[in-house]
């Protein structure tokens, strides 16, 4: 095993008004049998259609090409803050004590669409089409949260329950915008795109463009290519849900890879990732009595220490 499953979810997909409890079932047997073996899967009839996300990708793009200061004027400014412009060079997720290598990407965060919320004045239609993407990201998550509930044995709602705030305040949660410039020549040894990491949260919902680079590790090690396959969104698993299912469900080590194809270095690369986390102060802890190598951590603390240690201030 350690290939990336392929899952038709169109009975719970958003184009069903009123999915059913046998419905969600239904797709959280199919969901758990391939979060157990590689913590990735590609959903299919998940019903966000593809102009939303095209337009989402259009004016990610239009951004990410202003000037640095355009941007720069809207940056994340710490660790724990939310939204905001990420730099290349801020974050990276080699561990302390290793050689810090650049990593050539740049992203925006949006954890809130409210008046506080900070977005580009001269794109308006930056946070429109981010937030219609958000809509449906949101609700397609709320969906996959009954999914996994019911495969844990749990009740419909028990995961929406500890997931009441996204994108609402006091919630982690957060649709993140990517975007891997162009590399011209040949990099410097050791620099990459997205070193590899796991990610902190429950789950996350990740739509790539056309082209190839990010690579999951296998559970024998080697590295598979999640190559982008149209129609589909890829999801994995977080370092919470990896928690809350005692390691049934793990938070498989992933990066994004510099192709070797000169054509493909020359390009742009960009995805849009919508992170679920869990409210703040959900403490997470195994539901299974039985699974004794995972301790109990509250939601906020895990992700301010993931936070604290890949961000460069």
């Amino acid at each position: 095993m350690g290939e990336i499953c392929v899952v038709d979810i169109s009975v719970i997909g958003l184009h069903n008004i009123e999915p059913t409890e046998k419905d969600f079932r239904k797709v959280g047997t199919e969901l758990s049998l391939a979060f157990s073996q590689i913590g990735f899967v590609y959903l299919t009839g998940h019903g966000i259609v593809e102009d939303v996300i095209d337009d989402a990708m259009q004016v990610s793009k239009e951004f990410f090409e202003l000037e640095e200061g355009e941007k720069s004027s809207i940056s994340r400014p710490s660790p724990l803050s939310r939204d905001g412009w990420v730099s290349q060079g801020r974050e990276t997720f080699t561990k302390k004590g290793e050689a810090l290598v650049h990593e050539f990407r740049e992203a925006f965060d949006i954890n809130g669409f409210d008046e506080d919320s900070r977005f580009p004045e001269n794109l308006p239609k930056f946070k429109t089409n981010l937030l219609e993407l958000a809509h449906r990201a949101l609700n397609l998550a709320e969906r996959l949260l009954r999914c996994i509930s019911l495969a844990l044995g749990k009740p419909e709602n028990f995961f929406p329950s500890l997931h009441s705030r996204i994108l609402g305040g006091k919630n982690a949660s957060a649709l993140r915008t990517l975007y891997y410039p162009a590399i011209q020549g040949a990099p410097l040894e050791g620099h990459v795109r997205c070193s590899e990491h796991s990610d902190y949260g429950t789950f996350t919902l990740l739509f790539q463009d056309q082209y190839p680079g990010l690579e999951v590790k296998s559970p024998s090690g080697h590295w598979v290519s999640a190559k982008p396959i149209p129609g589909t969104i890829l999801v994995n698993i977080g370092d919470l849900l990896e928690m809350w299912t005692g390691g049934r469900f793990p938070a498989t080590k992933h990066r994004v890879i510099i192709p070797e194809e000169e054509f493909l270095k020359s390009v742009p690369r960009q995805s849009i990732v919508f992170f679920v986390h869990p409210d703040n102060q959900v403490v997470v802890e195994p539901v299974d009595d039985d699974a004794k190598d995972y301790s109990a951590v509250l939601a906020l603390d895990h992700v301010q220490k993931r936070f604290a240690e890949t961000y460069q201030f």
